[in-house]
This record gives C-alpha cells, sequence and structure tokens, in this order.
C-alpha cells in the first residue's frame, strides 16, 4: 500500500512540471517582443549615422546665407529613393523694392568612391520644374559651384575620421548614411 501514495504523489508532481512547462512555454510564446527597427538599404557599415530635416535645413539656411545674403531660409524635405527637396526663400530687390521669391530645388544624394554627393536635379520657380541642364550656362556654373561646395564641405568632416561612406539612404524624416570605421 505503500507503493500507491509513492506513486500517485509522483504523478502529481510530474502533472504538475507538464502544467508548469506548458505554462511557462505559453508565457514566453505569447509575450510581446521588441519590434525589429528597419534596417536602411544601402546605408549598412560600422557606424549609421541619421540626419534630420530639421538638422539639414538649419546647417543648409546657415551655409546658402553665408554665401548669398538674398537667400533668407532654406527648408529641407527628405524624400524615400534618395531625393532631398529643398525650399529656398529668396528675397530679391527688384526695381528697388524687396519681392519674396520661392525657389524650390530637387536634389538627389548619393554615395560613391569619392564620398558622399549631393547633385541638383531640377530648379522649381512657383511650381514650373526646370531640368538643371535646361537653365542658362551662368546658373547651371552657380549651381555647380554649389554642389562642390557642399560635397566638399561635407566629405572635408570625413577625411579626419578616417571613415569611407558605403552608403545612403532617405526616407520621408531624414538621411541615414552608412559608415566604415578605419
Amino acid at each position: 500500500m505503500q507503493v500507491r501514495p509513492f506513486l500517485l504523489g509522483f504523478l502529481s508532481g510530474v502533472f504538475c512540471a507538464l502544467v508548469g512547462v506548458a505554462a511557462l512555454v505559453l508565457i514566453v510564446a505569447t509575450r510581446p517582443t521588441a519590434p525589429k527597427l528597419p534596417q536602411p538599404p544601402g546605408a549598412g557599415g560600422d557606424i549609421t549615422v541619421r540626419v534630420s530635416e530639421n538638422y539639414l535645413s538649419r546647417l543648409a539656411t546657415t551655409v546658402a546665407h553665408e554665401r548669398e545674403a538674398a537667400i533668407q531660409e532654406v527648408t529641407a524635405d527628405v524624400q524615400p529613393d534618395n531625393r532631398v527637396d529643398l525650399a529656398l526663400a529668396v528675397t530679391l530687390t527688384i526695381l528697388g523694392t524687396d519681392v519674396g521669391v520661392n525657389v524650390g530645388v530637387v536634389g538627389s544624394v548619393r554615395a560613391d568612391e569619392e564620398g558622399l554627393r549631393f547633385s541638383v536635379l531640377k530648379i522649381q520657380l512657383v511650381g514650373i520644374g526646370i531640368a538643371a541642364e535646361l537653365l542658362p550656362e551662368s546658373l547651371q556654373a552657380a549651381i555647380q559651384n554649389l554642389e562642390a561646395d557642399v560635397n566638399r564641405q561635407v566629405n572635408e568632416q570625413l577625411i579626419g575620421t578616417g571613415l569611407v561612406p558605403l552608403g545612403v539612404s532617405t526616407d520621408d524624416s531624414g538621411i541615414t548614411v552608412g559608415l566604415r570605421a578605419p
């Protein structure tokens, strides 16, 4: 008769252990997990830097105003597919009267063997898009100089670090740059 209570106790213990393990598995399997952060395409590397639209706007305003006093403000609007749209609030003096003009710049960013690159694709004035190659040569030269200045300044910042840009991606709120560390 002593075997029976022992057997019942043993079976009860095994049953409780199985219920406990099943409960533990159920808890682990149904608990919410932290969502995986999206990995931006083309921006992998040892270090990833995220630049917000607000910072780009402040930086572009400072650089543009130093270069051309007529540019009052620059607003950056980052779009997917490596596109960066810039809205420039420009004050021009026409016949002695200050006139506010909004100029749009449609550009793109990329990384290549020479570093990070910004390129102007199109200029927009009052909603009319003009391909960069159709602009007067003097304006094309000014745009090329601006592109060269922006690219030089960005890449000069990288030279001292030894970081090499591997890729660039954009979304609705910023630019992500993947860098390889030395």
